[in-house]
């Protein structure tokens, strides 16, 4: 059995509820066989331009990283590229002071040599999917963990934590200041083939991670595939949740050209690489093959060009019959007949060439739920674990 790999990739966003989009994403293509990068960052603070904060972590990422990477360097410049744009968050405050209170999560990182390596900050999830399983590798900077915590020290009961109405703030985010928390391994985790990197937003979160789980499963045993990032974003949507966040999902996943995954999770699989364009081609065996996948938006575009084109074909066709038609039209030799019979040729091989180049515009995008404004989420640790615990003390007294 072969070696060689194939490292798909592909991503898909929706506003959601939201009446502004302040995700911001980007994937890195490198020179390097078998290394990609990528930035996803959430931005925060509503009117007060969380767009801005992701928009400019994303560019920082893209300004520290070039398509030369080595491994020597990938780590220092992850946190170089967070530092960065820190600092141009907080210059762009200074400039204009309305603006403050924007800030944004951060998380980005590579899969280099078919390891993965990350920083992050905040709360958006970076998952894993290996061996049928699903798990959540980076730490999640809100007050969630703390509030399970509590729950299985018996301070609080799970009721009360579900509702706590500070479980979604921040306790650690990029917005021009010191970053109280940043999660970033000095060692990657190592991946197999069948396994399946997912980066998003926390938007994504209104799935749990068992449904997550099921629909990267049910993908890899249905060929040929179906766009993961769509399926997740799709089952998100249809959840209807009337205060749906801003969702973007990012997808990396390592196959084995042969496609087969039946041997990795006992599923008869014939994976397929329909929807992909290979941009790497000379490897070695062990190298994986970086393939991209088309968005829907991308194969829209596509469509119209070739449309186009078969437009401008059709009417270099037409002019060259109908001077010719007129030339014989003009000649001695030519009757009625004769030209009746080479315009119906003529009709015939329109119809065959326009049949032959329909295009199918089926594809239907996701229908937007209702819009719902977006609270603040930005909390202080120390403020918001004391806050909490006073009125969690408030209620045991009651």
């Amino acid at each position: 059995m072969s070696n060689r790999l194939i490292l798909s990739y592909g991503s898909s966003t929706h506003q959601g509820a939201r009446p502004y989009q302040e995700d911001s994403c980007y994937w890195l293509e490198t020179n390097k066989s078998g290394c990609i990068g990528f930035v996803l960052s959430d931005g925060m603070g509503g009117h007060a331009a969380g767009d801005v904060a992701s928009k400019t972590l994303v560019k920082a990422y893209r300004q520290v990283f070039s398509k030369e990477v080595t491994l020597d360097t990938l780590v220092s410049q992850l946190k170089a590229s967070m530092d960065l744009g820190n600092q141009q968050i907080c210059e762009i405050i200074t400039k204009k002071p309305e603006l403050t209170g924007m800030g944004a999560t951060y998380l980005a990182g590579f899969v280099y040599d078919k390891i993965l390596y990350w920083i992050s900050v905040g709360d958006s999830p970076l998952y894993l999917y290996s061996n049928g399983k699903l798990r959540q590798v980076n730490e999640d900077h809100s007050m969630a963990p703390i509030l399970l915590e509590r729950v299985i020290k018996g301070e609080i009961t799970q009721e009360q934590a579900s509702s706590h109405p500070q479980k979604n703030s921040l306790i650690s985010v990029v917005m021009g200041d010191q970053i109280e928390k940043v999660d970033q391994p000095t060692t990657g985790i190592a991946l197999s083939p069948g396994d399946v990197v997912i980066i998003a937003s926390d938007g994504i979160q209104t799935l749990s991670e068992k449904e997550i789980e099921r629909l990267v499963e049910k993908w890899q045993q249905h060929t040929p595939h179906d766009d993961l990032t769509d399926m997740l974003l799709q089952a998100v949507l249809n959840k209807k949740n009337p205060k749906q966040d801003n969702t973007t999902i990012m997808v990396a996943a390592l196959m084995p050209t042969d496609g087969s995954l039946s041997d990795l999770h006992g599923t008869p699989s014939n994976a397929s690489t329909a929807n992909q364009v290979s941009w790497s081609a000379l490897m070695r065996d062990d190298d994986p093959v970086m393939e991209h996948s088309f968005s829907k938006e991308n194969i829209t575009v596509v469509k119209w060009v070739i449309l186009l084109l078969v437009m401008i074909v059709l009417g270099l066709v037409a002019y060259f019959y109908i001077d010719r038609l007129k030339d014989e039209a003009l000649s001695p030799e030519a009757t009625k007949d004769h030209l009746i019979e080479k315009s119906a040729d003529f009709d015939q091989s329109i119809d065959q060439i326009f049949d032959s180049t329909l295009i199918d515009d089926s594809i239907q995008e996701p229908i937007p739920v209702l819009e719902e404004p977006v609270n603040d989420r930005v909390s202080d640790n120390a403020d918001a674990v004391s806050e909490m615990t006073n009125q969690d003390k408030k209620v045991s007294e009651g």
